[in-house]
């Protein structure tokens, strides 16, 4: 995985370009067509700002890109002007922080689920995408949407991620955390819920049909991901336990404890609904996304394993966006 960041040309932001000063450090393309590019600037020559603005408005061109050997460099100035966004989110524009942080969330991804490591660097990484999004969400609440289409060509466990995340942290807001770091922890825990996956013997995404072994070993990937996450200061016993026990369920049918409903995080249920959520409505090995309204519809009739006020939540602020986004 992923075969995304393998291709020969790897989409880049007009955003994150037009904040890089000086001279081009790489060789800039645009796409013409499927698989065909042609050079747009080259490298060491001056960025044309004004140039790349009107690819954007004026013909609607979301992204330019680089050749796979450059994308690393690309990703290390994508970092610097992403920090540089979330320290003054008032320098930024909705669109401009959307783009920014599909890619903040690339390089978590890739530390994730392609380095598979979990440590300073990739934390600093999630914490940054988790900030951003908070922006995003704050400057424009349905700036979610136009942030999940941009993650549409992602592996499903990047997309998963991410839109988990996002859910969440909307969630989190309609049901009473307000505080910064508490909405930081939040997001924070559902982006590397499932970080513990990466720690399994084989891929989930590979089989349709899972023996029983594999089942026991998918029901302790929350137990892997909290192994992970011990060693690293600079996550809270909060995250931690919204990784441990994003599987459980008020009903006491979940895992890997099987704990009951006030024995669960609040946060950690949050997570399982927008968990629930975000699986539902994207396609699968087995089945094909369901449609919001019937992905809700299939999270109420399964009584017990979600927490009821919480989908309520939920379904009042989904519907709405969605309205509104159309």
């Amino acid at each position: 995985m992923p075969s995304l960041f393998d291709a020969d040309y790897i989409d880049i932001s007009i955003s994150v370009l037009c904040r890089i000063p000086g001279a081009a450090p790489f060789d800039i393309f645009i796409r013409r067509a499927e698989k065909t590019y042609t050079k747009l600037i080259n490298k060491g020559d001056p960025v044309d700002y004004d140039r790349l603005e009107s690819y954007h408005l004026k013909k609607g061109i979301e992204s330019l890109s680089v050749c796979r050997c450059d994308y690393q460099s690309y990703l290390m100035l994508a970092e610097r002007v992403a920090a540089d966004c979330v320290a003054d989110p008032g320098s930024v524009t909705p669109g401009e922080m959307t783009d920014i942080v599909k890619e903040m969330a690339n390089l978590t991804m890739i530390d994730l689920f392609v380095r598979t490591e979990m440590d300073q660097r990739s934390v600093a990484h999630a914490t940054d995408t988790v900030k951003g999004c908070i922006t995003a969400l704050t400057k424009d609440p349905t700036s979610f949407i136009n942030i999940l289409k941009m993650m549409k060509h992602h592996p499903y466990l990047m997309k998963h991620a991410l839109a988990t995340s996002i859910f969440s942290l909307l969630l989190a807001r309609k049901s009473g955390f307000e505080s910064s770091r508490s909405l930081l922890s939040i997001g924070l825990g559902a982006l590397i819920h499932d970080i513990g996956i990466t720690r399994m013997t084989f891929s989930p995404e590979d089989f349709v049909d899972l023996s029983p072994d594999q089942w026991k070993e998918i029901r302790r990937h929350p137990e892997f991901g909290k192994r992970l996450l011990d060693p690293l200061k600079q996550i809270n016993a909060e995250v931690r336990a919204i990784v441990l026990q994003h599987h459980e369920q008020p009903n006491g049918n979940g895992y890997p404890n099987g704990l009951h409903d006030a024995e669960i995080y609040l946060p950690a249920k949050i997570i399982s609904v927008c968990d629930s959520f975000s699986a539902l409505i994207s396609d699968r090995p087995h089945r094909k996304a369901f449609s919001p309204t019937k992905a809700l519809e299939l999270m109420s009739e399964d009584r017990g394993k979600l927490d009821p006020q919480l989908l309520n939540h939920f379904a009042e602020i989904l519907m709405p966006l969605k309205a509104k986004a159309k």
